[in-house]
């Protein structure tokens, strides 16, 4: 990545343009090294001479080095203006005033996730389910992306769907969605159909969502991204009892954050057909192999067991309808409001625990 950095009361402090006079800002000088030092290729570019036509090579040269900055190369030329805005400062996250240097280090990594929502319509228990209205006129699919899309770190979404025409109209309503991308791969081997996709993508990090979970949360996911940007783990996600992966449970307010090269290790590893239709399975579940964090937040077995909040049949989707429009939930998942409500409603409650003791998944 190379790095455009301005001299002149970015890394100096410079009065009009007495630039033999400039003095050094230590902090900011320390910042572009700690970049240079990450590896990243810097080049200290301004705009000295540019109205005056004069030369300030070799002082600004001198000054860069006695002051201690590195940098790669030193360019002149820089235009004068009031105001530059580009398509790259304006996805930024990069905020040199707040000291957060590693948000620029930070970008680099979530330029390499994609947030892949697995989605197909030939379910069989609920044709078309991700498709219902479910509320105010919103698909659940609909209510994901719009939620999902408000991620701080302006991580892109696609949606992974199969090959089968039964798709074709899930393609048809999301293929002219300029917020998102869309996929299409095998429909059994959906292992194979997220490694396809995050290759076509040029992705090296997957954020694995299910396209029947409407509670998805946004809080928790950027959680888990903040974890994974401070450890080199092969996947994150969270725990239940501090032991089991939640991804075993029905609970559907969780996502997953898997690499790509461990994806690709697992494929050649196993055909077995759960770990094919499941995705990240065969890697949580071999921790001798793979780099894995399950994040304790004290969500115990005892309560979590009895709560379904995933979509698979039309018992499912009554419930869940009711919840969300009993809720009015507009921006993120508030979990315990979740449990309060339905403490507070036995009758759904008791629905679900007879759905999960019937073993439907």
């Amino acid at each position: 990545m190379k790095i455009f950095i301005d001299i002149d009361n970015t890394i100096f402090k410079t009065n009009s343009m007495n630039y033999e006079n400039s003095l050094p800002i230590i902090d900011n000088i320390k910042k572009v090294n700690f970049l240079y030092d990450k590896g990243y290729d810097i080049i200290m570019w301004t705009a000295r001479g540019t109205l005056s036509n004069k030369c300030f090579f070799d002082i600004t040269y001198k000054q860069l080095k006695r002051f201690n900055v590195k940098f790669h190369e030193l360019r002149m030329g820089k235009p004068a203006y009031d105001l530059l805005i580009d398509d790259k400062a304006l996805n930024s996250i990069w905020d040199w005033n707040n000291n957060s240097v590693n948000s620029i280090i930070n970008k680099k990594l979530t330029d390499d996730m994609i947030i892949i929502i697995q989605a197909r319509c030939s379910s069989t228990r609920l044709l078309n389910k991700i498709l219902l209205p479910f509320y105010e006129n919103k698909t659940i699919l609909d209510i994901i992306i719009e939620r999902l899309s408000k991620n701080k770190y302006l991580i892109p979404i696609c949606i992974a769907s199969t090959n089968n025409t039964a798709d074709d109209k899930l393609y048809n309503k999301y293929k002219d969605n300029s917020n998102i991308f869309f996929y299409r791969g095998d429909e059994n081997n959906v292992l194979s159909r997220f490694i396809d996709c995050a290759n076509y993508y040029n992705k090296k990090t997957i954020i694995r969502v299910c396209s029947d979970n409407p509670f998805i949360s946004l809080k928790y996911m950027e959680y888990l991204i903040d974890i994974y940007l401070e450890n080199n783990k092969d996947y994150i996600s969270y725990s239940i009892d501090g032991e089991k992966c939640c991804m075993k449970s029905h609970i559907g307010i969780f996502s997953e954050i898997v690499s790509l090269n461990s994806l690709k290790t697992a494929i050649t590893e196993t055909k077995e057909k759960h770990f094919l239709e499941n995705v990240t399975e065969y890697v949580y579940e071999n921790t001798d192999k793979f780099l894995v964090e399950l994040i304790n937040k004290n969500f115990s077995s005892s309560i979590i067991n009895d709560i379904r909040l995933t979509l698979d049949n039309k018992e499912d989707f009554d419930n869940l309808k009711k919840i969300y429009k009993s809720l009015n939930i507009e921006e993120d998942i508030d979990f315990y409001q979740i449990l309060n409500y339905l403490h507070e409603n036995k009758d759904i409650l008791d629905t679900m625990r007879k759905l999960i003791n019937n073993n439907i998944k």
